[in-house]
Order: C-alpha cells, then structure tokens, then sequence
C-alpha cells in the first residue's frame, strides 16, 4: 500500500469511499483541501482505498478534518498509516484530531494508535458531543 498526495481527479473515487456522494457540502470540503494538496490517500496498486484531509489551522496546529477507509479495507491498518503519514507531515510538532463522543470505531483506532484524549466539545452536533485527542 503507497500513501501519497492525492488529484482532482480522484474526488468521485474519494466521495465513494466515504459515502457522501450525494453531500453536495462534503463534496465541496474535498474540492477545496485537494485544490492546496490537503489530502492524502491510501492506494492499494492504483485504487484509491482510503484518504485523510489534514492541514494547520488549529491554533496553528495540525488538525485531521477527515478519515475515511473503504468498508471492504477496513482493519488492515489503512487508517492507522493515514494517521502516520500526517505524523510524519508535522514533523514532531502535536497533531489534534476530534470525533463525535457515539463514534466508536474512531475512539479504539486513536486508542489504540496512542492519541491522548485533549478534552470535550459539546453543543457541535446535538446530543453527540465533540472528542478531541493529540499525538506527538
């Protein structure tokens, strides 16, 4: 598996993988972050299997915006080597991430990979508040 910058050209294959296909919303977030080569993307021999959108705009941080992994790839350590290849981007300067408090899949991959919990956010989304972790 090569993790490397992804093109315009992907947004179809990237908006499949995460499902949002129809988000008109979360269409234009990808457009705008491949636009200043934001986005990195997992490929397994020329298919696009994964991607993660991640840039410094918290509090001049690195921040993950975005994680997503084609069901058929998940549990093979796609995100995990999404989240390094952002790791290694920050150059040992602490990247955040956050997820939604019901999104347990999330919590066991930072969990896991090491992230530290950084604190809770509510009033995002109603009744699922905002988890926040760091690395580095």
């Amino acid at each position: 598996m090569e993790i490397g910058p992804a093109d315009a050209a992907m947004l179809d294959q990237l908006l499949e993988i995460s499902g949002h296909t129809e988000d008109l919303e979360h269409r234009d977030f990808v457009q705008q972050h491949l636009r200043v080569s934001n986005v990195s993307v997992a490929k397994a021999g020329t298919e696009p299997v994964g991607y993660v959108i991640a840039d410094v705009s918290f509090f001049g941080r690195w921040f993950v915006h975005s994680l997503y992994v084609a069901a058929t790839d998940r549990r093979r350590g796609v995100a995990t080597r999404l989240l390094d290849s952002v790791s290694k981007s920050a150059q040992g300067i602490r990247v955040f991430t956050s997820t939604n408090l019901s999104n347990a899949p999330m919590h066991a991959l930072l969990t896991k990979d090491h992230w530290s919990f950084a604190g809770v956010v509510g009033g995002l989304d109603e009744a699922d508040p905002e988890v926040f972790y760091f690395k580095g």
